[in-house]
């Protein structure tokens, strides 16, 4: 390494034996993220043991007796909390000429 480029790299650079960030066509716009100590895996995976996915928990629902998903109204006949929140397709009356 010559002596002119050993000064123009700050002094924690030069301290520390780094190199200066590269430079160049090639090189702009690419500042990416690199990992200042590798981590074990071990640790990497106690970081994702949260992660895990948890199964659904139906619950069957009062008025027609479908699972459905708890505190959403039902798919099947569109009740929630006892009360009709939607009115389904098969209830829904329309004119054969209209279609």
């Amino acid at each position: 390494m010559s002596l002119a480029s050993d000064e123009t790299r700050p002094l924690t650079m030069r301290r520390r034996g780094l190199r200066a960030p590269a430079k160049g066509p090639r090189y702009e716009g690419c500042d990416m993220a690199v990992q200042q100590n590798k981590v074990s895996k071990s640790r990497r995976n106690n970081r994702r043991a949260h992660d895990a996915l948890v199964a659904a928990n139906p619950n069957e629902c009062p008025s027609c007796g479908e699972l459905k998903r708890p505190h959403h109204v039902c798919p099947s006949c569109g009740q929630y909390a006892d009360r009709e929140v939607i009115a389904m397709a098969d209830e829904v009356d329309l004119d054969e000429d209209a279609a």
